[in-house]
């Protein structure tokens, strides 16, 4: 995990899981001129021969909020995942492994190029060289800010480009609260070792296996600063309903910093316990075992193969191990009378610090739980919830970042649709520039499935050529329809099964003349205003066809009328003749 995204794939590149890797016999030294001058051996081990590792981009946090990130009430969480025959000998059992956890301190004005020929940027970057804090060496130790390029030195003065002089009076200079020793360095070392059981006979090889644990230290949160208060982890936890969850966590015995450390049960000691609730605002457990329905369990593996709590283990049993945490020689009721009394088990003080409480198949639904024993004012609330998918197991999660661009081809139309495995949104690296985040989620996904449709979708059809995208993020929907709406959407495929469609996008495709004349028809026709063809010529040949009666009938009706009078006297009156 980085932010340095741009040096992602040569951090991949530079593991032991595909490059040998050399070490000194005399451990304080660490490269292979030293080793000689000091009388030792500089030895190489080879590549393990697995697969690089996948070089995930660091989740953003809140500055000094201990792994709390922005809008999220819950600390960051990556899963890990643990293969099938991890140890030496070829099985899945390992009793010596190591988690080296790193807490550098970078900042913004430490960033330098590759090359250090290039002092600026837009230089380094021009010459395709990545600027990076990374690059920043002991080089540059006597470097200020009046160098090329300017770095900060200790608690240096500005004078902000000239505009303050330090002249006195109304006049200073300001001086700067920065020790360059914090920067780009390794502030806290967090290593941890644990070690891999061995994968049970009775669980499949292909079943995946959750595991549920605890965090924090006994006290409350200026005790165990810099830890966190208890509280199980993850919070919350999502698993299909063949999954299995292994429940377990590790205490400690010895938490007598800052005084006794507030708590319950006997001081300096951590211990936890599972009962179920009705909701998370609930602080009484549930009856049991009518009520509580988390321990109805589908499937269940049991550690113990001997003593009072072996064997197979019922709805009953299941919960009665889980509230009491395995404890025996319990005291009775009457007899308890103080938090520190060994046999107390009230307060889970006859428990062990460390618990195994073995491998539970739940069925589907949303189960809500709590610590009787932390659940305290001091601690806050020591709860959680598992949510039981009715599908096998938990598929990926859908792509983000979905686009769909109309292709200029001048035939048929096509349709661009690109996007993004959950979790790539854009991301800010150290140098500055924006690349496509990269999270789990990248390497959950196999292959993916464009799917469009064209009316409004209330149908969804697979794109021709896109059903079974891989390494690709993108794909080329062809033959559409002209001047058409569709809406486009991406599946991610795994081996757990397929995602939920992504939030579909919508494009409309170009128009030719057919296409813009059959839309304005349908838009005249939803409009009440479209006229057809036929319609249409048959008004013009009933207008020609009323003309022409018109004329008919003027022509019969001139025909009817008497002929005009002769022309001149023919009208004249004649006096009668005399005889």
């Amino acid at each position: 995990m980085t932010n340095n995204l741009e040096l992602c794939e040569w951090y991949a590149e530079e593991s032991q899981n595909v490059k040998p890797k050399n070490y000194c016999t005399d451990a304080s030294e660490n490269n292979a001129a030293d080793c000689a001058q000091a009388g030792g051996t500089w030895t190489s081990m080879p590549a393990f021969g697995i697969p690089k590792p996948q070089c995930l981009a660091a989740p953003f946090q809140r500055d000094n909020h201990l792994g709390n990130p922005a809008g999220i009430g819950n600390e960051e969480l990556l899963n890990l995942t643990i293969p099938f025959g991890a140890g030496a000998d070829g099985g899945d059992a390992a009793s010596n492994c190591v988690i080296r956890l790193r807490y550098n301190i970078t900042t913004a004005d430490t960033r330098v190029c590759e090359d250090s020929t290039y002092t600026d940027k837009e230089s380094c970057t021009a010459a395709g060289k990545i600027w990076s804090a990374a690059f920043l060496d002991s080089s540059y130790n006597d470097k200020d800010l009046g160098d090329t390029p300017p770095l900060p030195d200790g608690n240096p003065t500005v004078d902000m480009g000239g505009f303050l002089s330090g002249t006195g009076g109304t006049d200073s200079l300001l001086e700067l609260a920065i020790n360059t020793n914090q920067y780009g360095r390794t502030f806290q070392d967090r290593t941890h070792q644990f070690s891999i059981q061995p994968r049970p006979a009775a669980i499949p090889a292909n079943a995946q296996i959750y595991n549920l644990n605890v965090k924090g230290k006994r006290g409350n949160i200026v005790q165990t600063y810099p830890a966190t208060e208890y509280d199980f982890h993850p919070v919350n936890l999502e698993v299909g309903q063949d999954d299995y969850v292994h429940v377990q966590w590790t205490g400690n015995d010895n938490t007598n910093n800052n005084g006794n450390n507030n708590g319950e049960g006997t001081n300096d000691e951590d211990r936890h316990n599972i009962v179920q609730i009705s909701n998370s605002g609930m602080d009484v457990p549930m009856d049991a075992p009518g009520g509580a329905s988390m321990f109805a369990a589908r499937n269940e593996w049991n550690p113990e193969t001997n003593g009072p709590h072996a064997g197979s283990r019922s709805q009953a049993t299941l919960t009665k191990q889980f509230a009491l945490s395995k404890q025996t020689g319990c005291l009775t009721a009457g007899n308890v009378n103080g938090d520190q009394q060994r046999q107390n088990c009230e307060k889970l003080n006859a428990a062990d610090a460390t618990v195994d409480l073995g491998l539970v198949k739940f069925n589907p639904g949303t189960y809500k739980y709590m610590s009787s024993r932390n659940n305290n004012f001091s601690n806050r609330a020591q709860k959680a919830k598992i949510e039981v998918l009715s599908s096998a197991s938990i598929p990926p999660q859908p792509p983000v970042e979905v686009q769909a661009v109309v292709a200029d081809t001048g035939s048929s139309a096509e349709v661009k649709v690109t996007w993004q495995p959950s979790g790539g949104s854009d991301y800010t690296s150290t140098s500055g520039d924006t690349w496509p985040g990269v999270t789990e989620q990248a390497g959950m996904a196999s292959q993916y499935i464009v799917q469009m449709s064209y009316n409004g979708g209330e149908s969804w059809w697979n794109v021709d050529g896109c059903e079974s995208v891989t390494s690709a993020k993108e794909c080329t929907a062809k033959g559409l329809m002209a001047g058409t709406p569709y809406q486009f959407r991406v599946l991610t495929g795994g081996a757990t099964g397929w995602s939920d469609a992504s939030e579909p996008t919508t494009v409309f495709t170009e128009d030719t003349g057919a296409s813009k004349e059959c839309r304005e028809k349908l838009q005249a026709q939803a409009d009440g205003s479209y006229v057809a063809v036929g319609t249409i010529v048959a008004i013009v040949f009933g207008v020609v066809a009323g003309i022409a009666l018109i004329a008919f009938g003027i022509f019969l009706l001139r025909r009817r009328q008497p002929p005009p009078p002769p022309p001149g006297n023919a009208f004249k009156s004649v006096p009668p003749p005399t005889y």
